[in-house]
C-alpha cells in the first residue's frame, strides 16, 4: 500500500503527471500508427504505398512553413505574460495566413509530379494544413501543464481514424479513401481539442478577434524564424531522401525504401527515450566536470552499443521480420533495411552531441549541424541515387549521419572536445562506478 500511494503521490506531481501523458501519448502513436501503417502498407502494395508516401511526405515540408517554428516561442508566451488571448488569436491567425500562402505553393508544386498523380487526391491535403492549427490549442495546454487533453485527443482520433482504415482494407479498393481518412483524423483532432479547451478553460477566449493585433503577430513570426529554418533544415536532412526517390526512381521502389524506413523510425525512440530519461541529470551534473564527464560517456557507449546489438538482430532477422509484418511483395525492403538501420546507431549519438552543445551554450551549432546535414543529404542523394538506385538513398542518409557525428565536430575548437568524449567512449569499457 505504501508504494502504491508513493507512486500516486509522484504522480500527482503536475509536471511528472504531464509528462507521463506527453511520453505516453507517443508511444500510444507509435504503436497505433505501426499496426494500422503495416496493415495498410499490405493492402496497398509497394506502388501505391510508395505514392501515399511521396504525398505525405511532401505535405510535410509545407506543414513546416504553416506552422513556422511557433511552438517554442508561443508557449514561453504564454507562460510568461497576462494576455493569453490575445497571444492566442495571434498564433492562430499566424498559422491559417501562413497555412494559406503553404496550401498554394503544395498546390503548384503538385503539377510537377504527375507521375505521382492520383486524381487530383493532392488537394484534399491541403485541408489537413488548416486544421492542424489545432497545434495552437496543442501549446497552450502545455503552457499550462495539461498535455493529457492534447493526449487525448490525439489518441482518440488516430484510434478512430485506424478503424476506419482497417474497415476501408476488408470493403474498398480506393486509394483516395485512405488521403480522406487523414483529412478526417486532422479534423477531429481540431474538433477534440477545441472542446476540451472550452470545457475546462472557459475563462480562456481562443478565438477573440477583437484582441487581434497584428502588430504582435509581426512580432511572434519575427522571434520563430530561428526555430523555422532549424526545423526546416532537420525535415530536409531526415526526410528529402524520399521526396527525391520518389521524383529519380519508380513509385514502387520508394514503396520498398518507406518500409525500410518505418521499421528504423520504430527503434528512434529507444534512444531517444534514454537520452531524454538521463537529460535532467546531465543538466545536475554539468558543474561537476568529473561526473558529467564520466556520466554522458556512459550514454555515448550506451547508445552506440545498445544500437549497434539491435541493428546486428535486425540485419540477422530482416527477411523474416519484413515477411512477417509486410508480406513477400516487400521482400526486397530487407536489403535496404539492413543497411538503414545503422542509421538507429548515429541518430541517438546525433542527438546526445546537441544535448552537450546546448549546456555548453553552443546551441547555434544545433542550427549549423542541421544544415550542414541537410546540404550533404541532398548531394549525396542526387548523385547516389543516379549511380545505385534506392541503395543510394540509404548509403546518403548513414553516410550524412556518420558525418554529422564524426566529422562535423572537427571544423571548430569549440566543438573538438565533444568529439574526442565521443571517440574515446567506444574505446573503453563500460563505467559502472557510481556517479558522485
Amino acid at each position: 500500500m505504501r508504494t502504491i500511494d508513493t507512486i500516486k503521490q509522484i504522480f500527482s506531481i503536475k509536471e511528472i503527471s504531464n509528462f507521463a501523458w506527453l511520453s505516453g501519448d507517443k508511444l500510444v502513436k507509435l504503436i497505433l500508427g505501426l499496426i494500422v501503417g503495416i496493415w495498410v502498407a499490405r493492402y496497398l502494395e509497394p506502388i501505391n504505398f510508395g505514392i501515399l508516401t511521396f504525398w505525405l511526405t511532401l505535405l510535410g515540408f509545407f506543414e513546416v512553413f504553416a506552422s513556422f517554428g511557433t511552438q517554442n516561442v508561443v508557449i514561453k508566451k504564454l507562460v510568461e505574460e497576462n494576455n493569453k488571448d490575445q497571444i492566442l488569436i495571434g498564433a492562430i491567425a499566424l498559422r491559417l495566413i501562413l497555412s494559406f500562402f503553404a496550401a498554394i505553393a503544395f498546390g503548384i508544386t503538385s503539377l510537377f509530379f504527375n507521375s505521382m498523380d492520383i486524381e487530383n487526391i493532392q488537394l484534399f491535403l491541403i485541408f489537413i494544413l488548416f486544421f492542424r492549427f489545432s497545434e495552437i490549442f496543442k501549446y497552450f495546454f502545455e503552457s499550462v501543464v495539461q498535455s493529457k487533453y492534447a493526449a487525448w485527443s490525439e489518441s482518440i482520433a488516430l484510434t478512430i481514424s485506424g478503424c476506419i482504415k482497417i474497415i476501408l482494407i476488408l470493403l474498398s479498393e480506393n486509394l483516395d479513401l485512405f488521403i480522406i481518412v487523414a483529412v478526417f483524423e486532422a479534423s477531429m483532432i481540431l474538433i477534440l481539442m477545441v472542446y476540451f479547451a472550452k470545457k475546462n478553460f472557459p475563462e480562456t477566449k481562443f478565438l477573440n478577434f477583437k484582441k487581434f493585433r497584428l502588430k504582435q503577430t509581426y512580432h511572434l513570426m519575427k522571434e520563430s524564424v530561428p526555430f523555422f529554418l532549424a526545423s526546416l533544415t532537420v525535415l530536409l536532412y531526415m526526410k528529402i531522401d524520399q521526396i527525391m526517390v520518389g521524383v529519380f526512381l519508380d513509385p514502387i521502389e520508394l514503396g520498398y525504401y518507406a518500409v525500410a524506413v518505418k521499421i528504423t523510425e520504430v527503434w528512434y525512440f529507444v534512444p531517444l527515450a534514454l537520452i531524454s530519461s538521463f537529460f535532467p541529470m546531465l543538466i545536475k551534473s554539468f558543474l561537476e566536470t568529473d561526473a558529467f564527464k564520466k556520466l554522458i560517456s556512459n550514454l555515448f557507449f550506451s547508445l552506440f552499443w545498445i544500437s549497434m546489438l539491435a541493428s546486428v538482430l535486425t540485419l540477422l532477422l530482416s527477411e523474416k521480420v519484413i515477411i512477417l509484418l509486410f508480406g513477400t511483395p516487400y521482400l526486397p525492403s530487407a536489403g535496404l533495411l539492413n543497411l538503414y538501420i545503422f542509421s538507429g546507431v548515429l541518430v541517438g549519438l546525433s542527438t546526445l552531441s546537441d544535448r552537450w552543445y546546448q549546456l555548453n551554450n553552443l546551441s547555434d551549432f544545433i542550427f549549423y549541424k542541421s544544415l550542414c546535414g541537410a546540404l550533404t543529404n541532398i548531394v549525396l542523394n542526387y548523385f547516389l541515387i543516379k549511380l545505385f538506385g534506392v541503395w543510394g538513398a540509404a548509403i546518403s542518409t548513414v553516410l550524412t549521419l556518420f558525418i554529422l557525428v564524426y566529422i562535423f565536430d572537427l571544423f571548430s575548437k569549440k566543438t573538438r572536445p565533444l568529439l574526442l568524449l565521443k571517440v574515446n567512449s567506444l574505446l573503453r569499457f563500460y563505467d559502472f562506478k557510481k556517479i558522485s
